[in-house]
Order: C-alpha cells, then sequence, then structure tokens
C-alpha cells in the first residue's frame, strides 16, 4: 500500500517560518554576523538581498529592533553590553534586514507556498507533477515516501538565504551555485539526502522550478 505523506498546518507553518523568518543580522565587525536569537550565521548562509543600518548607542538600536531580537540584554545591562563590544571594535553595530518582511509580502509568500506545487508534493497531493515531467529522474524520486521526507528535511531545516540562493541557481542552470547551496543545504539537513540531490542534479531546472513556484524566491 502507497504511504503518504500529510503536513499539518503547524507542519507547514514550520517550513515557511525557517524559510521566511532568518530576516535580521547583526554585527560589530562584518565577520561575525548573529541572527534574531542571537545565533551565529555563517555570512555565506545569510545571501545578499538586505538593507543596512549602523547604530551607534544601545537605545536607538532598542527601541528599533529590540522587540523582536536577542543581541543585547534590556535596560542597563544591555546597554553595558553594547557599550563594552562597541569601545572593543570601534565601530557602531550594523543592522541587516532582509528587503521585503514587511507584513503584505509575508502573507504572499506564505500563499505562495500554501497553494504552490511544493507544499501539494509535501501535503500528498499530485499537482506538483505537473511541472515535473515523467522522464525526469526527480519524478521518481519525489513519487516515493524517502523522496519526500528527504525534500521536507531539506527545506525545513536550511537558512533561508541557502533556500533561496539553490533555487536561483537552480532554476537558471547555474551548475556551480547549485552545488554550493545543495552543499550548504545537506549540512543542516543532518539526514541522508542523496537520492534527492543526485536527481537534482541531474535536472536542476525542474527542481528550481518547483521550489521557485513553491514560494522560494
Amino acid at each position: 500500500m502507497k504511504k503518504v505523506i500529510k503536513l499539518t498546518e503547524s507542519d507547514l507553518m514550520r517550513i515557511v517560518k525557517r524559510v521566511i523568518s532568518e530576516s535580521k543580522y547583526g554585527s560589530f565587525d562584518d565577520e561575525e554576523w548573529y541572527d534574531e536569537d542571537d545565533k551565529f550565521t555563517r555570512v555565506d548562509d545569510m545571501g545578499d538581498d538586505f538593507d543596512e543600518e549602523e547604530f551607534d548607542d544601545f537605545d536607538s538600536l532598542d527601541s528599533k529592533h529590540g522587540h523582536d531580537t536577542k543581541w543585547f540584554g534590556k535596560g542597563d545591562s544591555g546597554r553595558k553590553m553594547f557599550d563594552t563590544y562597541k569601545d572593543k571594535h570601534s565601530k557602531p553595530f550594523k543592522v541587516r534586514t532582509r528587503r521585503g518582511m514587511d507584513e503584505q509580502s509575508l502573507s504572499s509568500t506564505v500563499g505562495n507556498v500554501l497553494l504552490g506545487p511544493l507544499y501539494s508534493l509535501l501535503s500528498g497531493d499530485d499537482t506538483w507533477k505537473k511541472i515535473i515531467s515523467k522522464t525526469s529522474p526527480l519524478f521518481g524520486v519525489l513519487s516515493t515516501n524517502t523522496g519526500k521526507q528527504s525534500l521536507k528535511a531539506l527545506i525545513s531545516t536550511s537558512p533561508a538565504g541557502v533556500i533561496k540562493n539553490m533555487s536561483i541557481a537552480a532554476a537558471s542552470g547555474d551548475a556551480k551555485n547549485f552545488t554550493q547551496a545543495f552543499n550548504q543545504a545537506e549540512r543542516y539537513a543532518k539526514t541522508d539526502v542523496s537520492q534527492i540531490k543526485n536527481a537534482a542534479f541531474k535536472d536542476m531546472k525542474s527542481f528550481g522550478k518547483l521550489l521557485q513556484q513553491g514560494g522560494i524566491k
């Protein structure tokens, strides 16, 4: 009997949130960047579609970004920590915010994923088959439970910048950048994604189309 993977709404939202939530990073030195939860993030995983601001004092930073970041503590302790690091680096604190992270664009992204072929594949229906040819090696892999689980692991664990770079490179047939992005995503997945990897490399453009029409652009 064929097993069908079903995603609950909470499953979907975790995937969507993972893909689009890494929207803000902070740094004093341009080398070590930290996301909203104060977790270290490699520059290569961030992507490059950001607006950048500089803050010379704790109060101005806290008033704008303190409500949704964990870079420094609150009140006097946060101010003291900020000043200590600023004196150490002799530079203002930089904040990079991913472009298009307003409520309207987030709603559009979630809507695209909800209605797109990527979500249809992970939810168990056949809409995705309209964009991937039956002759593609991807078709056979994604028709299996293992293939779908691998794709789900890949999408749900990788930073937004990595998935975006992989999507763009695949859709344009850029083998070099696709290889780099996929290898990064594979490290985050921490599971065997070799099946989906081999098939995606053989049909990059279809893989990119699947991601892009699923809202990952």
